[in-house]
């Protein structure tokens, strides 16, 4: 837990301009289902969504999809930065998450807003 600790501290350290480098380098293997759950974040009222509402969003079947998806684009990021998190936590290199009503919302690093805003990929 203490290396998931340390990751996190590194994760939270790094800048918009950080992540839209990260974006940037690793566009060309980005799917456009990761694209279309990235547009639908952002776009999302306070860039906060669930998982249920972000499957429903992009057309996805169930929230699993959505985590799967996610959490592959998260381990992306995360492997541009050299960042290890234990499977559980990947997620947290694009979001904060919650739980308050028995289900997960993710809240979008205002980090990544600030890069995707930046990177001007969904006007």
């Amino acid at each position: 837990m203490d290396d998931d600790k340390r990751a996190l501290a590194k994760l939270d350290q790094l800048t918009a301009n950080d992540f839209q480098a990260a974006l940037l380098a690793i566009r060309e293997d980005m799917a456009d289902s990761d694209l279309s759950l990235l547009k639908a974040h952002y776009q999302s009222p306070n860039h906060v969504v669930s998982a249920t509402e972000l499957a429903s969003k992009v057309g996805f079947a169930n929230f699993q999809a959505a985590n799967l998806r996610y959490g592959l684009l998260a381990r992306k990021l995360l492997d541009f930065f050299q960042i290890h998190l234990s499977e559980y936590v990947k997620l947290n290199a694009l979001v904060y998450l919650n739980n308050p009503n028995d289900e997960w919302e993710w809240t979008l690093r205002p980090e990544v807003v600030q890069a995707l805003k930046k990177l001007n990929w969904f006007k």
